[in-house]
């Protein structure tokens, strides 16, 4: 049975002897796909999915349960998928959470895949420390999806 040991601010293992080389750990990050409408001030987005297709590799996995020609109801929980990457520092875990959500697919349905990119890649959240009240004004109600490289509204 495996498991990662990464407490904060912490160079080596306590068990580990002195001349035990120092390590950082990793970092990981998480995004919820849902089936909203972020042109929509985030509605539920129910429908039938066509084609969908979640990435993989190293360092990636995808909890879900949708499929093709899923039905996506109207009645529960919009989460369709979290995907979650894993890798040696902040940055590579953001680019490789960008190339994760580019390579995710849910055709039929609108997803927040938009907004997470947009988040991904705006400059305030890659230089770090945005809270909570962040978004709301970064993603205002009135502004149409963004692309894959820009906030919208900006």
């Amino acid at each position: 049975m495996a498991s990662i040991w990464s407490p904060p601010n912490c160079d080596r293992p306590p068990d580990c002897p002195t001349d035990c080389p120092s390590y950082r750990p990793p970092r990981v990050i998480e995004c919820r796909i849902t089936a909203e409408d972020p042109a929509a001030d985030f509605r539920p987005a129910p429908g039938r999915i066509g084609q969908v297709r979640f990435p993989g590799g190293p360092g990636v996995r995808v909890d879900t349960h949708v499929f093709d020609g899923h039905l996506f109801p109207p009645f529960y929980d919009s989460l369709l998928a979290k995907i979650i990457v894993r890798s040696h520092d902040r940055d590579s875990a953001v680019d490789a959470m960008v190339a994760a959500l580019r390579g995710t697919r849910v055709d039929g349905i609108s997803t927040v895949v938009p907004v997470h990119l947009a988040v991904l890649g705006h400059p305030d959240f890659r230089r770090g420390g945005v809270t909570t009240q962040w978004l709301p004004a970064a993603w205002p109600r009135r502004c149409s999806p963004p692309t894959t490289t820009s906030m919208p509204c900006t």
